[in-house]
């Protein structure tokens, strides 16, 4: 599930036009670790201020636990296409162009595509730059931050993973461990 309102209403499309063709369709919760609008105050308004919402972030972290797709998990995905269907990241796609403002061989560079990247990148980050991550996340001049984003953004890697990564880099706790990761 997309939370914005145009990714909403195009899944909806896609939704009907699925349904209109005999196609059975789920959705469920997983950009972000708790759903959007869970969390509120006593009052029942939106927390506007950070460490009682985090504090109410990891309460509910903690009575539900990070769930992942356990059909995902549970088997190899390639099993669900054809070898014919499984292709290389194409350079280029139609209909769409970098602005002129971005350079697509330092992007390309700088954020290769696909998974394995994603993942490699989350490994050095909790190794490597996890625990400094507070002190180093606003000085631009060094690699002070996990550079996930992209890979968050486009569905390369989930909220979950990265959460589950944190977790036992921190043995399991929320709230304890390595300053940067809780």
């Amino acid at each position: 599930v997309e939370y914005e309102a145009d990714e909403r209403a195009r899944d909806e499309r896609v939704r009907k036009a699925l349904d209109a063709a005999g196609i059975l369709t789920d959705s469920f919760h997983d950009q972000c670790a708790v759903e959007p609008g869970t969390l509120r105050t006593k009052q029942d308004r939106p927390f506007s201020v950070f460490t009682p919402l985090k504090r109410a972030w990891i309460e509910q972290l903690q009575k539900t636990g990070i769930r992942m797709a356990d059909a995902v998990m549970k088997q190899d995905c390639t099993a669900w296409f054809n070898e014919a269907d499984i292709q290389e990241i194409p350079e280029q796609i139609e209909g769409f162009a970098f602005p002129d403002y971005m350079d697509a061989e330092v992007v390309r560079k700088e954020w290769p595509a696909g998974e394995a990247t994603a993942l490699e990148r989350l490994d050095t980050f909790i190794r490597e730059r996890g625990a400094r991550y507070k002190a180093d996340r606003d000085v631009p001049s060094i690699p002070g931050t996990s550079r996930l984003s992209t890979y968050l953004a486009v569905g390369s890697i989930s909220v979950r993973r990265c959460l589950q990564a944190a977790l036992a880099a921190n043995n399991g706790r929320y709230d304890a461990g390595q300053e940067g990761l809780v």
